[in-house]
């Protein structure tokens, strides 16, 4: 049977001991009424493998297969938060940990863990793997917006970030091209502009989203962009632009209430939805050129925005904008809530007159035409006190820049680099899919991209060895039935990362490359292993199974 191999992501100490536990058909998991939830999440993900059927028991209950218990400290792990101890050495499986969140990671742990052995039973290595987050903040980007994902893509999402890990998933449901968040008093935002890509969550759907979040231990943190990306909002209420010469079509006037009142009533409508304790809104790209568009700021030129700041005292557009935020701070706060932000309109070359209890989300070092720049630095941002969350596009943006060259070495605060005195305002980081519309669905590039990314946000320490990480992968996709033959499956076409737009892929990627001959030999055995993956129950995840294997169809093809 093969060895232990990794653990996804890598854990901080792993003691591996001779043999293996096996695991009997009716394995019974005893816990207490504090280790409940923890214990019922194991439960269910056991009843979904061949050959075992997992059953509740109490913590008194001697001889049992699989026990959890919370304690107040365990020796060795320093994280009371998510921290765990997973112990094989004796004759039960022992999970142990400090909070209900350690308990369910040391869960997920076992099920990275699991094999099939030659009789067919589930067995796990003998080990002691002790082990935490370097980061408490780890996300991911959803742009529901630009492209609509359903239901069913949500929970599959929420799912991956799960077993990777990670704690947050950032829902992006406003932005230029559509409102996803369903509203009865602006009905208009609700007018999809291409029903076959945008569509409106219903109320269900987003309770149903917060309880998939809340049972994997994902918090959902929702995303309205504003004052910028406001194109469908000014196409839909168009009283929300500004008056003048060049009234910016991206952009919401300031100067007029209307703007405010809408927002505000989005919130008393919305907000209650959503138990998580932060709002991003956006505030990013207010004025900008690129090789796609010209986006421009109309407060210049607007009368309503020049008479508020008059009226406010405010010396041009920039202290406008802060007055926006501080505003919408204010709004959110009245109703039980804090703020997140982009970073790349705020000025950090200077004193910033911002609430230092925003969350500001870092994902660009200004340049000239595009924001504030001069003496802007991820450094200046930590520095004057607030708390960053990072999500450089160059590393972490799936859609178009993410690539395993720059992956296996990044974490928050290493690129671009933080002071070592600034390390405790660096809380994590965040992976981004902007869902462009390529010809690569979400099942190919998410699943690897999100393991390699919930180790980086797990541990500081890069990862040194690609080959090995890769060999595992497809173990940790599908689940302990996967055939060894998929341990080459990243190695066919030689990288981990899969770019949605496809701009890596032709280049030599940083795994080892296979011989022609050993290459044609393989991939057979690897399509029929992955027909195997994809089938209802031949795996955790039948649907990034059926996009690999439709690209290694491809491949064979070539």
């Amino acid at each position: 049977m093969p060895t232990a191999g990794l653990l996804y992501p890598r854990p901080k100490a792993y003691e591996a001991l001779p043999g293996f536990l096996s695991l009997p058909p009716v394995a019974r998991i005893a816990s207490g009424a504090a280790e409940r939830p923890a214990a019922e999440s194991l439960r269910a993900a056991l009843a979904g493998l061949t050959g075992v059927r997992p059953r509740l028991t109490d913590t008194g209950e001697p001889g049992v297969e699989i026990r959890l218990e919370l304690q107040r400290r365990i020796q060795g792990v320093p994280d009371r938060t998510e921290g765990y101890l997973l112990d094989t050495a004796g004759s039960e499986v022992r999970l142990t940990a400090m909070s209900d969140t350690g308990l369910f990671h040391a869960g997920r742990a076992l099920l990275g863990l699991l094999r099939r052995n030659p009789e067919g039973r589930l067995a796990v290595p003998r080990c002691c793997v002790r082990d935490w987050p370097d980061f408490p903040l780890r996300g991911f980007l959803l742009n529901a917006a630009t492209t609509f994902a359903d239901m069913e893509e949500v929970a599959w999402t929420i799912e991956l970030l799960a077993r990777n890990r990670m704690n947050l998933l950032h829902m992006n449901f406003a932005d230029a091209v559509s409102f996803t968040l369903p509203t009865r008093r602006f009905p208009r935002l609700n007018i999809p502009p291409d029903p076959r890509h945008n569509g409106v969550y219903s109320r269900d759907d987003l309770r149903r989203m917060v309880a998939l979040g809340r049972a994997q231990r994902v918090e959902i943190l929702p995303g309205i962009n504003m004052p910028g990306h406001a194109q469908h909002w000014l196409r839909q209420y168009p009283a929300l632009r500004c008056d003048g010469p060049r009234p910016s079509p991206w952009v919401m006037c300031l100067g007029r209430e209307r703007a405010f009142e809408m927002i505000e009533a989005l919130f008393d409508e919305l907000l209650p939805l959503f138990p998580h304790d932060y709002v991003h809104i956006g505030t990013d790209e207010l004025e900008f050129e690129d090789a796609l568009e010209r986006v421009w700021l109309s407060w210049r030129e607007c009368p309503h925005c020049l008479r508020r700041m008059e009226r406010e005292g405010l010396a041009g557009p920039q202290e406008l904008f802060y007055y926006f935020v501080r505003r919408i701070h204010r709004m959110l706060a009245e109703r039980g809530k804090r703020l997140m932000m982009w970073n790349d309109n705020v000025d950090s070359s200077r004193p910033v007159p911002l609430p230092g209890d925003i969350r500001m989300h870092f994902w660009r070092i200004p340049r000239p035409g595009r924001g504030p720049h001069a003496g802007c630095s991820l450094n200046r941002l930590a520095a004057r006190g607030f708390d960053v969350v990072c999500s450089p596009f160059a590393d972490v943006y799936v859609d178009s820049h993410a690539r395993d060259e720059r992956l296996l070495t990044w974490t928050p605060g290493r690129r671009p680099p933080v002071h070592p005195r600034l390390r405790r305002r660096i809380l994590g980081g965040m992976g981004c899919s902007w869902r462009g519309r390529s010809g690569y669905p979400p099942e190919y590039y998410t699943p690897p991209f999100l393991a390699m990314l919930g180790d980086r946000l797990w541990n500081r320490e890069p990862i040194r060895n690609a080959d090995a990480f890769a060999r595992g992968l497809a173990r940790h996709l599908f689940g302990p039935d996967t055939p060894e033959v998929l341990a080459n499956l990243f190695h066919i076409e030689g990288r981990i990362v899969r770019n949605e737009a496809g701009r890596f892929e032709a280049a030599p990627g940083v795994l080892a490359s296979l011989p022609a001959t050993e290459r044609a030999a393989i991939l057979p055995g690897a399509v029929a292993a992955l027909k195997r993956c994809a089938a209802p129950a031949g795996g955790w995840d039948p649907r990034a199974a059926r996009a690999l294997l439709a690209r290694l169809r491809r491949a064979m093809e070539r």
